[in-house]
């Protein structure tokens, strides 16, 4: 099994973010899959901005029209083991300046591609903990879209079946909705193969920002860890840092034997005061240690659970 860097999917966001504002929805999504492999998909919007405990499944959408084309990316994952999702990831473009209802047949042309379905049955936590976070796409500006998406899917695509047959139907499309089914032939390099049947979605619009940390327009000149509220706590407390520039973070939480048991954030952050909650409902009461660490730097603090 391989990790996916948080690069590869931050990437098939900021194609998505061009000038105009992206819209977002969370939902459902699920099929069943037969051939070198056998299961099934459910995955159900289970994300709480106000925790960063990962959840078992989600599913995300964002629809992005712009001049001349409109384009969707989703994203889907589910829970099946200790650390261990299955993903899947759709992207599709509307040569229109709205999002139509309309039936994309597969394959289509990877150079310059008007839909790719991928399909990732073992993938680690850390890529679905990127995705939970992802959903803030205001503020980038990309000039080549296509280009981008092309430089995601080479990342992903070793590791994924990928559609080469069947069709994706999106029935509903609109400020309120977004939904459909699909049927798909898969194929992953060199000799496995998946059909994909049953295959549907639906999702629902949600407000921006749903993030896992809130960015405030004050820029502070010092990286900090501070106090985290309330302390002691039962269940829930707030963290708080501050991050002078632009850098990747890891915000964990260890045990006071120094063993790690909740990973609340992995991912690249803006200089900013960021608030995460963390939610301690599934411990035992006792002393735990915050662990900050940015760019080669790390700060710790105690807090005390209280049940």
């Amino acid at each position: 099994m391989r990790k996916f860097p948080f690069f590869f999917i931050s990437l098939i966001l900021v194609t998505m973010a061009g000038a105009q504002t992206p819209a977002v929805f969370t939902g459902q999504v699920s099929f069943t899959y037969s051939g070198t492999i056998n299961g099934t998909f459910t995955a159900n919007t289970e994300i709480n901005p106000d925790s960063l405990t990962l959840p078992d499944s989600g599913a995300l959408a964002v629809a992005l029209p712009d001049s001349g084309a409109t384009q969707v990316f989703m994203a889907a994952f589910e829970r099946t083991g200790d650390q261990i999702y299955q993903l899947m990831v759709v992207y599709l473009k509307d040569e229109t300046d709205s999002l139509n209802a309309q039936t994309w047949t597969f394959p289509t042309d990877i150079t310059n591609p008007s839909a790719l379905f991928l399909f990732l049955p073992e993938v680690d936590s850390t890529l679905v903990s990127d995705l939970v976070g992802l959903i803030d796409t205001s503020g980038v500006d990309s000039s080549n879209v296509d280009s981008l998406f092309l430089d995601v899917i080479s990342g992903l695509i070793q590791e994924a079946y990928l559609a080469t047959g069947g069709s994706l139907n999106l029935e509903t499309s609109g400020s309120d909705s977004l939904g459909g089914n699909f049927n798909l032939f898969c194929v992953k390099l060199p000799f496995s193969t998946l059909n994909i049947t049953s295959g549907s979605f639906a999702f629902s619009p949600v407000d921006l920002p749903a993030l896992s940390s809130i960015q405030e327009a004050e820029v502070p000149r010092t990286f900090e860890l501070l106090p985290a509220t309330p302390n002691p706590f039962n269940p829930v407390t707030r963290i708080t840092y501050t991050l002078d520039r632009d850098s990747p973070l890891i915000l964990d939480i260890y045990d006071i034997r120094g063993r790690l048991v909740d990973h609340l954030y992995k991912g690249w952050n803006s200089a900013g005061i960021h608030r995460v909650s963390w939610d301690a409902s599934r411990f035992s009461s006792g002393l735990y240690i915050v662990r900050l660490e940015s760019a080669g730097r790390g700060l710790t603090q105690k807090v005390l659970l209280l049940k």
